[in-house]
């Protein structure tokens, strides 16, 4: 692809993304409300917001662990996330933000949806989680993990009845994902430099 080209598809791919959270967000919205939801139902409350808080912080820190274990090991799922290196990091911190929400919305809006249903909470929770992670599936293996967090998440809503300990979980995550990109593409940057001084 030409460079020009290339930046105006890039440029474009973040507005776009904007959009489809926003599109994804007013349908599940709309459907709660059609289904008679309220919005304590979607996990939309701040009853109990400090030890919900606290338990999606706790979360978070289990999460990092589990990165900073994973990220060396596996090249796989290294190169999973090359391309977070190269997305526009403000830009893409404040995305999350609005995105992360929409998809935690999803994930509930799912849960209680199936609950309501009859079926069983296991049900419910790994449902929507592998088709959350079927939704990552450019990431490869990296889906897998996507849809475990997934799981962790409706579990934690399931757990609280709120989205903020799901939200602090899944957007924290996300942060922390962008932190491994580009530790590691600076990583690889430094030993092909070595490299070619060496040659």
């Amino acid at each position: 692809m030409p460079a020009d080209l290339a930046r105006k598809a890039e440029k474009l791919n973040l507005y776009v993304l904007w959009f489809r959270h926003g599109l994804g967000l007013a349908i599940v919205l709309g459907l709660a409300a059609y289904q008679g939801f309220s919005h304590s139902q979607i996990g939309l409350t701040l009853r109990g917001w400090q030890p919900n808080a606290l338990i999606g912080i706790g979360a978070s820190a289990l999460q990092l662990g589990f990165q900073r274990l994973f990220w060396r090991p596996y090249p796989l799922f290294n190169d999973n996330h090359k391309h977070l290196a190269a997305e526009p990091r403000a830009n893409w911190i404040l995305s999350q933000l609005f995105s992360v929400f929409a998809e935690e919305l999803w994930l509930a809006f799912c849960v209680v949806s199936l609950i309501r249903a009859g079926h069983s909470s296991l049900l419910a929770i790994l449902l929507p989680a592998t088709v959350f992670g079927a939704l990552h599936y450019p990431y490869r293996a990296g889906a897998i993990g996507t849809g475990v967090n997934g799981a962790i998440s409706a579990s934690l809503f399931l757990w609280r009845g709120s989205l903020l300990p799901s939200y602090l979980f899944h957007y924290m995550g996300n942060i922390a994902c962008l932190y491994w990109a580009c530790r590691g593409t600076a990583s690889a940057r430094r030993k092909s430099l070595g490299r070619t001084t060496l040659n």
